[in-house]
């Protein structure tokens, strides 16, 4: 079994002394993050739960996406309330139906938001 990285991405922006990682750095680990959320949506799957803690990061700065607890098929909609509250769009929080993969793309959203910032983008604290 590959050894998938032994940090989250939560770990690896808390040992930078500002709590963020530059602009370049961010876009090379952004850029594998958009990869495999593409790869598992051309497969018409969505994650439903990205952040910074199922992101890991090896020491070569190669990232994997892990958790797939909340994955779903993407040809139908959905309405399972699920995800972590400072990552979660609108229609998951407003518990209307949506489509899957906008719900990665607004998480994703968070991701890079948090990477660059060291903060949520709308005042979580503490997921």
């Amino acid at each position: 079994m590959e050894l998938c990285g032994a940090k989250t991405l939560s770990v690896y922006t808390r040992d930078s002394s500002s709590k963020r990682i530059s602009e370049e750095e961010a876009f090379r680990i952004f850029n594998q993050i958009i990869l495999g959320v593409g790869y598992i949506h051309d497969h018409n799957f969505a994650h439903r739960d990205l952040k910074m803690t199922n992101i890991l990061i090896d020491h070569n700065h190669r990232v994997k996406i892990i958790d797939f607890g909340f994955a779903c098929t993407t040809l139908k909609t959905q309405n399972m309330y699920c995800g972590t509250p400072s990552y979660m769009p609108p229609e998951i929080v407003s518990k209307a139906t949506y489509a899957a993969k906008p719900v990665d793309i607004w998480t994703i959203g968070c991701v890079l938001y948090k990477l660059l910032t060291g903060d949520y983008p709308f005042g979580g604290k503490h997921f």
